[in-house]
């Protein structure tokens, strides 16, 4: 799952009161979890050898870090 967003506006009635038109909140998450994989303990999106000497060896990328964030998108 590369990326989820939960979103919620705020109701006219409740931010017309604080001054704005519009307000929505937001919950944010990347590389939540893998849907499918077929083989355990490497990352997708990495690039794999395919050489004798390297075969089936991860390599050029880092691990996937999984974070999680907030967002307001608000107008006047």
């Amino acid at each position: 799952m590369r990326e989820m967003k939960l979103s919620y506006r705020v109701p006219n009635h409740i931010i017309s009161k604080i001054g704005f038109n519009n307000l929505n909140v937001s919950l944010v998450g990347q590389n939540l979890f893998f849907i499918y994989k077929s083989v355990p303990n490497i990352n997708p999106e990495a690039v794999l050898g395919t050489s004798g000497t390297n075969a089936y060896v991860e390599y050029t990328s880092y691990p996937s870090e999984r974070s999680f964030g907030f967002s307001i998108n608000a107008s006047f």
